[in-house]
């Protein structure tokens, strides 16, 4: 954290840094402080999906989930196959809104993108599941 916070004192306009260290202070259960870093980090480089994305986990763990799917779609405005997007946006979706098929979609992408990952493999075939028995 102190060294992020040292490359910020010398260059506050340093995008990394400040993403970096949000992604720190979301680790530490301080989403208010990334959210501040971020909303920043977003609005000084509105084409870089990152900041939208950690955003969108910001909001989300602050409760603010229609403003957590505003920023991952910004995000997947500017970067359409942002894999980190595509999977929380899959996630907000499916655990938060309870949309199961939309959650499903976003995971597919992201799975086609990524290949193999697990855990998201389970929720895809969980959310199936969800799908199906809604039919």
């Amino acid at each position: 954290e102190q060294g992020y916070l040292r490359v910020l004192e010398a260059a506050p306009e340093n995008y990394w840094a400040k993403v970096n260290l949000a992604i720190l202070k979301l680790g530490q259960g301080d989403a208010k402080g990334a959210r501040t870093l971020l909303d920043e980090s977003a609005a000084e480089h509105p084409d870089r999906p990152e900041a939208w994305c950690n955003l969108g986990l910001a909001l989300r763990e602050l409760g603010e989930h229609d403003w957590a799917l505003d920023a991952y779609e910004r995000a997947l405005a500017v970067a359409p196959d942002h894999p980190p997007t595509l999977k929380n946006i899959g996630i907000l979706w499916e655990k938060y809104f309870g949309e199961y098929a939309k959650g499903l979609s976003y995971y597919d992408k992201y799975l086609k993108i990524v290949g193999t990952d697990e855990e998201v493999r389970r929720w895809h075939k969980a959310a199936g599941r969800m799908v199906g028995s809604a039919q």
